[in-house]
């Protein structure tokens, strides 16, 4: 499985903070930030080396990729899943995916 990051949902407005923000999500998760949370333990040798090609392909994103169709389309398709904005975990105060909290599993 793999996307394109022009695949990416971004907007051109917040293009910028979107991006700074995705950047200090897998920092976070390279410093294991928030790992204590969840029930497992990642392999860290597996997981970073990802997480670090992924941040390198995120330096590479120019505002010029962005295609805002990216976007609309993105939330036409999930628009009966999640209501505007970004809808967080009350417990885990972590982004809820499609499927529910990604920590708790809605249990």
């Amino acid at each position: 499985m793999g996307f394109y990051m022009n695949e990416v949902p971004w907007s051109k407005e917040g293009f910028a903070e979107e991006k700074q923000f995705l950047s200090s999500v897998i920092k976070g998760a390279i410093s294991e930030s928030g790992w204590q949370t969840l029930d497992y333990r990642p392999n860290r040798s597996r997981i970073v080396p990802l997480l670090e090609k992924l941040d390198d392909m995120l330096k590479q994103v120019q505002i010029t990729y962005v295609d805002e169709h990216n976007y609309a389309e993105w939330k036409e398709i999930f628009r009966e899943s999640f209501p505007d904005g970004y809808p967080i975990c009350r417990g885990h105060h972590a982004l809820m995916s499609e499927w529910g909290c990604v920590v708790c599993h809605d249990s």
